[in-house]
């Protein structure tokens, strides 16, 4: 029986970026064109071209003499989420607003992105936002960059002193997933007449991501347990194909036979752990829940609006607040940023579905 709260009704429109109906799907999306102008600016050899007035307005742009180069060094380059943060920083900071964005991949290698961190301090950029890798190595050498005078916004608390932190927390992320499941389960027990929830839930790590997936894990896992009938009972981790997460979900159906949740590490998992489920005729019975609600064609919001899945945490970006905060010191050399900024991850629903179409996933905190 599928759970009646996640029914999710058609619509037609957009999160983020995202636009869905027209024949030109980013057709009332002024930073998908912003970045179609830049991408013909790339061909033609660089024409002029100012930004829409929504994006200038919106983060307080204007042009200025020389680009400033802002160093844009990603643990991984590969993930959907790596490459959407990339693809929106691009567009948000555009040719004509004084940054240049240069992205480095450190491809999940502590020592690459030590050595990136180092050569940065002979290359002297404007700034540096960070994903970083947990290594001591990475903090010292972020150490030694801030001792020269570069400014760091990290995206992660993985590396916090003496940085301007931007993050949103990985535990965050599973305890809004864990309750999320549990008022579902509430609602259908309360559907059956029955007192107390019970489900038995299957939870599909992210390899793309493992240390980040392992932090969401634990803390998903800790917060199921204020419901002792709802039980994890498989917890396995696939990378986003539909090869491996068949065979994770095959390797849970031969286990475990039955389970009531899937709760996947990127929307594109739960994609095809719903495709999996359809095949095996047990889509109607499963609650699935994703983790991203990245605009595009087969992302979460997409899924959402086609009952592929039936719920996703949106999971802020964070490069448009690091560029905020970036601008806004080039335009107030007396302005300081917080040690720390914090964005809440949103659980998506129908039930506020049409709410965040209209309003966003989430909210940047005041600088």
């Amino acid at each position: 029986m599928r759970f009646p709260p996640f029914s999710l009704p058609l619509a037609c429109s957009a999160i983020f970026l995202a636009a869905c109906g027209p024949p030109d799907e980013n057709a009332n999306d002024p930073f998908a064109q912003h970045n179609k102008q830049l991408q013909k600016m790339d061909q033609a050899g660089g024409m002029a071209f100012r930004p829409p007035e929504e994006i200038a307005r919106t983060f307080g742009l204007v042009p200025t003499e020389g680009r400033r180069e802002v160093l844009f060094l990603q643990s991984t380059a590969t993930s959907p989420f790596a490459t959407y943060q990339f693809n929106l920083l691009r567009v948000l900071a555009g040719r004509e607003h004084g940054f240049l964005i240069t992205p480095l991949d450190a491809a999940g290698k502590a020592a690459t992105q030590v050595q990136q961190i180092r050569d940065a301090i002979t290359r002297k950029p404007a700034a540096i936002i960070l994903d970083p890798i947990a290594d001591p190595a990475v903090e010292i050498a972020v150490a030694e960059a801030v001792q020269a005078g570069i400014q760091i916004i990290s995206l992660d608390e993985k590396v916090s002193d003496a940085v301007t932190l931007v993050h949103t927390s990985p535990e965050t992320i599973g305890k809004a997933a864990a309750s999320l499941i549990l008022e579902a389960l509430k609602r259908k027990a309360a559907d059956e007449g029955k007192t107390e929830p019970r489900g038995r839930v299957v939870q599909l790590r992210s390899t793309e991501a493992a240390d980040w997936s392992g932090r969401v894990a634990t803390a998903f896992e800790t917060a199921l347990k204020a419901q002792p009938g709802v039980i994890l009972v498989h917890d396995a981790p696939a990378d986003s194909t539909a090869d491996s997460v068949h065979r994770r979900m095959e390797e849970a159906r031969r286990i475990q036979t039955q389970y009531d949740v899937i709760f996947c590490h990127s929307d594109a998992i739960a994609r095809f752990a719903s495709a999996h489920a359809s095949l095996a005729k047990n889509r109607e019975d499963t609650l699935i829940i994703g983790l991203g609600a990245l605009p595009g064609r087969q992302e979460g919001l997409e899924l959402l609006r086609n009952n592929d899945i039936d719920a996703t945490i949106a999971r802020p970006p964070l490069v448009d607040l690091a560029l905020r905060i970036l601008v806004k010191k080039s335009q107030d050399k007396a302005f300081q940023p917080k040690a720390e900024y914090e964005v809440a991850p949103l659980p998506v629903t129908p039930k506020n579905y049409d709410q965040v179409l209209r309003a966003g996933a989430y909210t940047l905190p005041a600088l």
